[in-house]
């Protein structure tokens, strides 16, 4: 049975929410211009060359095509981005696609960090809580505090295949537990 929009969440069939990304179109484009518009809000720039922290444009890289990591960031912009904007009109993209050779999905734009303007950095361990357990799919989502930020920011990311749902929370980079933890006091 093909699920229909709006069905809620199945542990037994964690993707049957996802929306496709139209790969097909995007692989029958040429270029891939900044203001190419991935969801009903996000633009390729906002993602990429754009974001707010990490300025990347998208290339080939790690065994992918240019076409393939812009699927994967609609993808990204459909089934996460645009859930996060709906129940926080303040949030941002500070990274998405990255250039580089590491194993991160940052890489495949598979991946990106949100923060959202006007919360405390011990708000964002309830808006954490909150899309773990609201968003309908994705792979990891991690809170993400660093001494060295203004404020803590939420990765998560979704692949267009199987999504493991993985919930972290990272203090300077490094893992520091499995689930969400409120370490504001350390940052």
């Amino acid at each position: 049975k093909k699920p229909s929009e709006g069905e809620a969440y199945d542990e037994k069939t964690e993707n049957k929410n996802k929306i496709p990304a139209n790969c097909a179109q995007i692989a029958s484009m040429d270029s891939y211009p900044d203001n190419l518009k991935l969801s009903p809000r996000m633009t390729l720039g906002m993602v990429s060359s754009n974001a707010a922290v990490s300025k990347a444009t998208v290339v080939a890289q790690n065994g992918l095509e240019v076409a393939e990591i812009v699927c994967n960031l609609q993808s990204v912009c459909l089934n996460v981005v645009e859930k996060v904007l709906d129940k926080y009109p303040n949030a941002f993209v500070t990274s998405g696609f990255r250039k580089g050779t590491s194993k991160s999905q940052h890489n495949k734009g598979e991946a990106v960090d949100i923060q959202i303007r006007g919360i405390s950095k011990a708000q964002y361990y309830e808006v954490a809580k909150d899309l773990a357990s609201s968003l309908p799919v994705y792979d990891q989502l991690l809170l993400e505090y660093a001494v060295t930020a203004n404020a803590p920011w939420i990765h998560i990311s979704c692949t267009r295949d199987s999504n493991r749902r993985q919930i972290m929370t990272f203090h300077n980079h490094k893992k520091y537990k499995d689930g969400l933890i409120d370490l504001s006091y350390l940052s």
